[in-house]
């Protein structure tokens, strides 16, 4: 089976002033089959925000889709997914080449809190 990646790819500060373009960004791709969203590129991110993504991942597992996956390899994203204990909440890997196969296709959806968003498809 040829699986479909959508990567949603964040970059930069996520606090109130970016929440509804955040919300945006989250609600074109929550219904991927096999979301990404990278956060390796987050410098901080809220409690807002954060409550943002686990509603999308609370929406998708309710339909029946996988759990989210997020990449979070910046120290204080990481740090505060060890703190919130959201690792046994999501599923977090250190960088993208750890869910996307080599042979894969993806749609990446770059967003930065400025609030510039490009799609791509990308060849890995």
């Amino acid at each position: 089976m040829h699986e479909h990646y959508v990567i949603l790819t964040l970059s930069g500060e996520y606090d109130v002033a970016y929440r509804n373009a955040l919300r945006g960004e989250l609600e074109a791709v929550k219904e991927s089959e096999s979301l990404v969203v990278d956060l390796s590129g987050v410098t901080f991110f809220d409690s807002a925000c954060l409550g943002d993504l686990l509603a999308l991942h609370r929406a998708r597992v309710a339909a029946g889709r996988p759990r989210l996956t997020v990449v979070q390899n910046e120290v204080f994203v990481k740090r505060l997914f060890e703190l919130l204990d959201l690792n046994q909440v999501f599923h977090t890997v250190d960088s993208i080449n750890e869910v996307l196969p080599s042979d894969q296709t993806a749609v990446i959806r770059q967003y930065a809190s400025g609030g510039n968003s490009r799609t791509s498809a990308s060849v890995k």
